[in-house]
């Protein structure tokens, strides 16, 4: 149990670190967004973006595929959290 709830933790922070890709320059920016980013000032928009995002996760009509790795990384939580309580709950019945 400790393993899944270990892995699910893994999963999450994995799926929430991807946006922040986005700081590494306008092509990973234009990438993950599928924009051309060719102004400096947009550049600079978009990385504190990615940076938000990473920390905050959301949802418009171009990061559909965000959100839907946010649902499995809810999921993983949900699963991690269930085998988390069922391993606890077990070690206080002993």
């Amino acid at each position: 149990m400790r393993l899944l709830v270990s892995a699910m933790l893994i999963v999450v922070g994995v799926i929430h670190l991807l946006p922040l890709s986005g700081v590494l320059g306008s092509a990973r920016l234009g990438a993950l967004y599928g924009v051309l980013i060719d102004d400096s000032n947009l550049e600079i928009l978009m990385r504190h973006r990615a940076v938000l995002f990473g920390l905050l996760g959301g949802y418009n009509a171009q990061l559909s595929t965000v959100f839907k790795a946010d649902l499995i990384a809810l999921a993983c939580l949900v699963m991690g959290g269930l085998a988390w309580w069922r391993a606890n709950a077990s070690a206080q019945l002993v």
